[in-house]
């Protein structure tokens, strides 16, 4: 036998619309979402993400891959270039990170293209 859907408790709706953090959190959401619909930024940040949705899966792997190994390269350089640690064990989150971009830069290849021999 199926049991009725369950439907809100008007006591517990109640109790938390009137308490006061749960209407400071509420203040606060309505006044960020009213900013960003008039903000620059905003309207910066949501023509980005169109442009980066525009463009193929290809080409998306590819800066996806570019911007990984760029961090990784980067760290490498800024941490022989303040100091190193002892060991080796320092290389290896940014090798990690080159690696992973390589394997996405290499799976950005367009179907039916094949790398040089």
């Amino acid at each position: 036998m199926m049991e009725p859907p369950a439907t809100d408790d008007r006591r517990v709706v109640d109790a938390l619309s009137a308490a006061v953090l749960v209407r400071a959190a509420a203040s606060v959401h309505r006044s960020v979402w009213g900013a960003a619909r008039h903000s620059r930024v905003a309207d910066g940040a949501t023509a980005a993400w169109r442009g980066w949705c525009n463009l193929s899966l290809s080409d998306r792997r590819f800066a996806a891959g570019g911007a990984m190994i760029a961090a990784g390269v980067t760290t490498l350089i800024l941490t022989a270039n303040y100091d190193f640690a002892p060991g080796w064990l320092w290389i290896a989150p940014p090798a990690m990170i080159v690696s992973a971009g390589l394997l996405v830069l290499w799976s950005s290849a367009r179907p039916g293209t094949a790398p040089p021999p």
